[in-house]
């Protein structure tokens, strides 16, 4: 029998894919690990999330339901950082490995988004958050097609994420509130093909921040303790500040949590998908 740990990083939003399919997102040094191990005796009884992903996965390979899941994060759930997609990708991978199952990359991505859709996690399949989540650095997709249209590495520089204990679920994202945003989402798109990929980030927060909320007043405290760049990622709540120096966001980091605030002080990475099996 096969015991798995995957690690997969959660991120932040450079373009959501709510209004036009398309979507883009930016990995971060905040790890999820999952281990997972085949129960052959008896009944295993998961989270629904987990339940319906496997519900998923034995529709397809027909290898059972009963699998015992820990998980260990550092990504805020519900927060706009990826934690779901994070999740999804270490079930579909963790199946994969302990049946011994070989698949090559997009397919691997392309049954993360199914299953984001059957669990409930996800309304777009999220295809554009799994693939920076399996590759790490930047990816641009169009979740309609499931199919990456660019991957690009990132500079891992300091990042400090705010998040709120005001969840939002992008299950729960009714798409016909983000077809308003067509125009500027297709204007946000062209602006991360030509290379603005933080400006595109803020502007994006701002986007969906006119239909979900916008954290204003902790955008501009981001500023005021020196972020180069800071915004909300996508539906929100979580603010991100993107800091020039290692010091200067450790200091912010430490003030946000003197006012009683959960925060991650983290990079930018370029790392992806770790996938460790052994016998037991």
């Amino acid at each position: 029998m096969h015991k798995v740990t995957v690690i997969c990083n959660g991120g932040i939003s450079a373009l959501s894919a709510f209004a036009n399919g398309k979507g883009a997102a930016v990995a971060l040094d905040l790890p999820m690990e999952v281990m997972m191990e085949k129960e052959e005796k008896k009944r295993v009884r998961n989270l629904k999330t987990i339940a319906l992903t496997f519900s998923y996965l034995n529709s397809i390979f027909k290898c059972g339901t009963d699998y015992r899941v820990r998980i260990r994060s550092k990504i805020p759930a519900s927060n706009g950082l990826k934690s779901s997609s994070a999740l999804t990708l270490s079930l579909v991978e963790g199946y994969l490995r302990i049946n011994q199952i070989e698949l090559d990359p997009e397919t691997v991505i392309a049954h993360a988004a199914r299953a984001s859709i059957k669990n409930g996690t996800s309304v777009t399949g999220a295809y554009d958050d799994l693939s920076a989540s399996f590759y790490g650095g930047m990816c641009i997709a169009d979740n309609r097609n499931r199919k990456i249209l660019e991957r690009r590495t990132v500079s891992p520089v300091p990042v400090v994420v705010v998040a709120d204990r005001n969840r939002r679920r992008s299950g729960d994202i009714n798409l016909l509130d983000f077809k308003k945003l067509s125009r500027v989402s297709d204007s946000i798109l062209r602006m991360l093909l030509q290379g603005f990929l933080y400006e595109s980030m803020i502007l994006n927060g701002y986007a969906c921040g006119s239909i979900t909320g916008l954290s204003q007043n902790l955008i501009s405290e981001m500023y005021s303790m020196g972020a180069s760049f800071s915004g909300q990622s996508g539906k929100g709540p979580a603010v991100f500040g993107v800091f020039g120096r290692r010091e200067d966001a450790r200091a912010a980091a430490e003030k946000m949590e003197s006012l009683g605030k959960t925060v991650r002080l983290t990079s930018f990475t370029n790392n992806g998908m770790v996938t460790h099996t052994e016998n037991v």
